[in-house]
């Protein structure tokens, strides 16, 4: 049998409720609230709610497209400070209150290094094929990975040399320079 009651459960549940979905008290019974989501990249969205005395206080967040929005309930009689990701706090009344703010945890996907990399960078790698096939170093995207393979720790700017039988040519260096400005 186990029981909720049990601190081990009950701390994990209240953590998941006071720190990934932020809802807190910050006065006895709930007559100020403290809204403070932590969101983790792992994490897209996360929600609490809590029947205080006077009555529901709720918040939901989530993380979608490089945004971060918050909804929150205040009950009636009681206010709430919110702590938005990268924003100053901000007192609010009773009511349903909505912020967006920019995502923090978005982070920009780091520049590719080597050819390994760029294979598994899922937007540049259509595009670096594209480039390559467009200027006739290359039949297809098969025949670029074939090619490639053996170069997996290469410089990623350097695959135009690589994959091409012509190896250093002016048309081989030209496709580097923008399979680099590509890259950056």
């Amino acid at each position: 049998m186990t029981s909720f009651n049990h601190y081990a459960l009950g701390a994990v549940a209240d953590w998941m409720h006071r720190v990934v979905a932020g809802l807190a008290p910050a006065a006895p019974g709930y007559r100020e609230i403290t809204v403070r989501p932590r969101p983790h990249p792992p994490l897209t969205h996360a929600s609490a709610r809590h029947h205080t005395p006077y009555g529901e206080a709720s918040v939901a967040w989530q993380r979608a497209d490089g945004r971060f929005s918050l909804d929150a309930v205040v009950p009636v009689g009681t206010s709430a400070t919110v702590h938005l990701p990268g924003q100053e706090p901000v007192t609010v009344g009773h009511g349903r209150h909505s912020w967006t703010v920019p995502d923090p945890c978005a982070v920009p996907e780091p520049r590719p290094g080597t050819v390994r990399e760029l294979i598994d960078t899922v937007e540049l790698w259509p595009k670096a094929v594209s480039v390559l096939v467009g200027h006739g170093l290359a039949d297809d995207a098969a025949q670029v990975a074939d090619r490639a393979a053996r170069y997996l720790d290469h410089p990623a700017e350097n695959l135009p040399r690589l994959v091409s039988h012509k190896g250093t040519g002016e048309r081989a260096e030209e496709v580097c320079r923008e399979l680099g400005r590509l890259l950056s």
